[in-house]
């Protein structure tokens, strides 16, 4: 008996139009919800318990937070 992989493939993303799971691109950059750039995992902002946000430090900063 051979058994399938029936596991999905990965959608395509809008950030990078390429398939990938989770928010890190395959060229390890991940994109702001706010502006939709593309930045470095530690341009990131983080909150006040210091994980990590999808917003950058930029807009973060111009939302005050």
């Amino acid at each position: 008996m051979v058994v399938e992989d029936v596991t999905p493939p990965a959608p395509v993303r809008l950030c990078c139009g390429q398939r990938h799971r989770g928010v890190q691109c395959p060229d390890g950059l991940v994109m702001c919800c706010v502006c939709f750039d593309r930045f470095q995992v530690h341009l990131l902002n983080r909150d006040v318990a210091g994980t990590l946000e999808n917003v950058c430090k930029g807009c973060a900063e111009q939302v005050g937070r």
